[in-house]
């Protein structure tokens, strides 16, 4: 069979095998036409020490994908980010879902929502008094609009450049002695 009838997918049958490149990939590594063993849906399949690398479609992948607690991945669903925040999985069922990103909720937004008894808006801000982002108690945090929050962190930075300046006059007057 010629290498270029084994491209169309019309002509190709089961176990063909052709290089990435003629399929218009930019890898080398060779591929087989390969039906789904759920499904029965042919395409081609990269070839990983001389067997197909997928088994099954992407499709029948994702339709048995486990989510929250049943994935064998699970590690509770509460998770810390890049910037310290806690997130908290939230299966769609919860009250609170519609306040997610990507079935993650931040921990502290959910922790002022359930003490509110309903979900935030999108422009509410949830403040870390203590500026302890991990620290999520409620005594430890407060509700505010953007503006409220953006005037409360300008004066917050404004009083640490005073107790430093005031720290250092003081070290100052301390070495006058």
């Amino acid at each position: 069979m010629m290498e270029q009838d084994l491209i169309n997918e019309r002509m190709a049958k089961l176990g063909d095998l052709i290089g990435g490149k003629k399929l218009g990939r930019k890898d080398t590594t060779r591929y087989i036409w390969s039906a789904c063993m759920n499904c029965g849906k042919e395409r081609w399949v990269k070839l990983f020490k001389g067997k197909p690398r997928n088994i099954r479609c992407h499709s029948c992948v994702s339709k048995d994908r486990q989510q929250g607690s049943n994935n064998s991945k699970w590690k509770g669903g509460r998770v810390k980010d890049s910037k310290g925040y806690i997130l908290i999985w939230a299966n769609p069922t919860n009250t609170y879902y519609k306040m997610h990103a990507h079935s993650y909720i931040l921990e502290h937004r959910l922790v002022m929502a359930q003490h509110l008894g309903r979900c935030l808006k999108s422009w509410e801000i949830v403040h870390h008094i203590n500026h302890i982002r991990d620290d999520n108690r409620i005594e430890n945090l407060k509700l505010h609009t953007m503006s409220d929050h953006q005037a409360i962190t300008i004066l917050e930075m404004e009083n640490k450049k005073l107790e430093a300046r005031i720290k250092k006059l003081e070290m100052e007057i301390d070495g006058n002695k």
